[in-house]
């Protein structure tokens, strides 16, 4: 049996949990938006984690935008913790969820999603130390560096 922890903000707060709400036999304890300490202690305690971000097509007043997950921090954060990932194939997650690390899903797709959860549920759980490399592409530091190299370059 599973218990789910769901952390969440933003405008399908609502939705998500109606939807749990709806699924008798789950388990589950809505915690809301969390700092991002908190949510680091509780992504770090984790079996799996599950990021199943989706894109957004927003009108604005000069046309369309996509909304998507661009970084995917709480999915790089549990890798680095060693816990296998469940993602969408949106934005950025494709880029660093490997089969090494993770399983990639397609958005809306619960069959896909669900086959993937098995799949991470009966993977093994990776050592951090064989993870330092990941930390070392997308730490805080390496990113902003990035970012101040784009900048100056401009």
């Amino acid at each position: 049996s599973f218990f789910f922890f769901i952390l969440v903000s933003g405008e399908k707060v609502y939705f998500i949990y109606k939807t749990f709400e709806q699924v008798n036999y789950l388990s589950f304890l809505f915690l809301g938006a969390k700092s991002a300490d908190e949510s680091l202690k509780i992504i770090t305690s984790a079996d799996l984690l599950l990021c199943l971000s989706r894109e957004c097509r927003r009108q604005v007043p000069s046309g369309y935008y996509i909304h998507t997950e661009t970084m995917g921090r709480s999915a790089l954060e549990g890798i680095c913790a060693g816990i296998p990932v469940v993602a969408s194939r949106v934005g950025g997650l494709p880029q660093f969820i490997t089969d090494e690390y993770g399983y990639l899903t397609e958005p809306d797709s619960p069959k896909e999603t669900a086959c993937k959860i098995i799949m991470a549920i009966n993977s093994q759980r990776k050592e951090i130390t064989s993870l330092s490399h990941v930390w070392n592409l997308y730490s805080w530091d390496t990113v902003f560096s990035q970012y101040m190299s784009i900048w100056n370059n401009k």
